[in-house]
């Protein structure tokens, strides 16, 4: 088979899995009281793949001369269109959370063969996913200030979620020196001594503050067997720090500073 030929089959078959999306996210609702409803991304996605599909059948009639056919690829494009379109009919039986968990999956460790203890640390929800299974979430106090108002989802829920924030008082370092000079602290240092702990309280859970291993220990230890919603703000150096990725030997302007 030409690439021609392989294209338009490609291109009617993305078609068909785009009208399959259609139909399923017509059954739900477009919009809803506070805004977009569950039907109102699917049906936007499927009105995308039908549009690309058209793009793909038109440009393989219009191609002058056939090309190889990368078999191989076409395969692997395959399966991930089949295991969308598993995914998205999931959705109503099982959920967003553990059907979109499941693609995630499958991808990691079939498409990408990666080992499957790597595959599962792709699932984005593991409370959602392994419900009624403690989790522990390590995290930086960097990291915390994009998803810290997550632990009210934790309290509403009641999950037996424990969230670790490990504060250094800021992004790399708490010992950051403003380059622009001037009375201001440097713009990746955070509040000394912030008391992420205190966060959570507002919501009902448990907030823990830990200045060693030990208690760092026993907290974790206390919130597994409580099965509680908890934070704990874990204190550590704040020269301990590095750049995101563990890259400072490659950057001569921090390797400079150490």
């Amino acid at each position: 088979m030409k690439a021609r030929n392989a294209d338009l089959w490609s291109g009617l078959a993305l078609a068909v899995l785009g009208a399959y999306i259609i139909v399923q996210a017509s059954g739900w609702d477009y919009t809803g009281p506070d805004g977009p409803g569950a039907g109102f991304f699917p049906l936007w996605y499927g009105i995308a793949m039908l549009v690309l599909s058209a793009v793909l059948v038109a440009s393989s009639l219009l191609r002058a001369e056939p090309e190889a056919v990368d078999w191989r690829g076409a395969g692997r494009a395959a399966a991930v269109s089949a295991a969308l379109a598993v995914a998205v009919a999931l959705f109503k039986l099982v959920g967003f959370a553990i059907g979109f968990a499941a693609l995630a999956f499958f991808i990691v460790l079939v498409m990408y063969r990666r080992p499957w203890p790597l595959a599962a640390g792709a699932l984005p929800d593991g409370a959602g996913v392994a419900p009624g299974d403690p989790v522990v979430a390590i995290e930086g106090d960097s990291a915390f200030g994009f998803s810290g108002m997550e632990v009210e989802t934790i309290c509403r829920y009641n999950l037996p979620v424990c969230v670790v924030v490990f504060n250094n008082n800021g992004v790399y370092r708490g010992t950051d020196v403003n380059p622009a000079g001037g009375p201001d602290v440097a713009p990746t240092v955070f509040v000394k001594d912030a008391r992420y702990d205190k966060l959570i309280e507002a919501f009902g859970g448990v907030g823990m503050h830990a200045t060693n291993p030990a208690e760092l220990r026993k907290g974790m230890e206390e919130a597994i067997r409580s099965r509680k919603p908890t934070l704990i703000n874990a204190v550590i150096d704040e020269t301990a720090g590095t750049e995101s990725g563990r890259i400072t030997s490659l950057n001569p302007q921090s390797a400079k500073k150490k």
